[in-house]
């Protein structure tokens, strides 16, 4: 428990210290626009920079080259920041880290293209240091696009509709996690470890969301607060396997109180928590293709303490 706890306030004070030196890098980026820069400051605003930072530790585990690492950070920051633009427009999120949503200030509109302008700002800058990021940005924003979409129209999807949840925990949030790791390991110059990277930053990125879940399914069934409802009932008709037709009367139903009923019902909170485990156990087995230096022990201990952070403070 000691050395747990010091793993913890190691992982702090990295954190931290990161999470300036991208916050930095942001500020250097925006101040090179011509004009709008209060605009995306405020996009950008407040943000927790975790993908950014596993950029950045990936990289360290790897001895790669961290200023390089520091470009490809603040590409994928301006990437999420964009892709949470699109999201609170299209499930009219009220509000983003405690303060009004930006199209909610603003309006519809010009929170779309605010978002677009970041996207491909974030593809103009760091085309000019290498073509294989922009690659993985690319990648990264087409998939993570495609799951927020799908989450929003699951009956667009060609295969059995219980498929729709793991797909989306995927694309949706896998696929970002997975660019950010990918471009740290793409700041070692070692092609060997991109795959490694990729891997462990997708197994995390659906852990997490799966996390997000089971914190909202709390909310929702202790609290009685209004959550965004598609997440559980994509997650009911996983597990319970529902056919196209059935699939399609569940997703009809907006009665939140019904909802929890079906996911009591389940066991749904259960389910979830032994999927969550199941992809910590898999991320487990990527971490021997990393090498052995100090930095190791922060990318072996981070999966564990996100998801436990998220599931208790959301």
């Amino acid at each position: 428990m000691e050395t747990d706890w010091k793993l913890i306030n190691d992982l702090k004070l990295y954190y931290e210290d990161k999470k300036k030196i991208i916050d930095e890098k942001i500020r250097e980026w925006i101040e090179d626009m011509p004009f709008l820069k209060k605009l995306v400051y405020e996009a950008l605003r407040n943000g927790k920079r975790f993908r950014g930072v596993l950029t950045l530790m990936i990289c360290d585990a790897l001895r790669g080259d961290f200023d390089k690492a520091t470009e490809f950070a603040a590409s994928i920051e301006f990437t999420h920041a964009a892709t949470l633009l699109h999201d609170d427009v299209l499930d009219q999120h009220l509000f983003r880290r405690g303060k009004y949503s930006l199209w909610k200030i603003y309006d519809i509109h010009k929170a779309i293209i605010t978002g677009d302008f970041i996207f491909t700002y974030a593809g103009a800058r760091i085309s000019k240091i290498s073509e294989k990021a922009l690659a993985i940005i690319s990648r990264s924003i087409y998939r993570t696009t495609l799951g927020i979409l799908l989450e929003a129209l699951p009956f667009s999807y060609p295969g059995p509709k219980h498929e729709v949840y793991t797909e989306v925990l995927k694309l949706k949030t896998g696929e970002l996690f997975a660019g950010a790791t990918e471009l740290g390991a793409l700041a070692s110059d070692n092609e060997l470890y991109k795959s490694h990277a990729y891997r462990y930053g997708l197994l995390l990125g659906e852990a997490y969301q799966i996390a997000d879940d089971i914190f909202d399914l709390r909310t929702l069934t202790n609290d009685g607060e209004t959550i965004d409802l598609k997440p559980v009932k994509l997650a009911i008709i996983h597990f319970s396997k529902l056919g196209d037709s059935e699939a399609e009367e569940l997703w009809k139903i907006n009665d939140a109180e019904r909802i929890i009923a079906l996911a009591k019902e389940i066991n749904l909170e259960s389910k979830l928590y032994n999927l969550l485990n199941s992809k910590l156990m898999e991320i487990n087995k990527t971490l021997r293709f990393f090498p052995e230096t100090e930095f190791k022990a922060f990318i072996s201990f981070v999966p564990r303490y996100m998801v436990e952070a998220m599931m208790r403070y959301g």
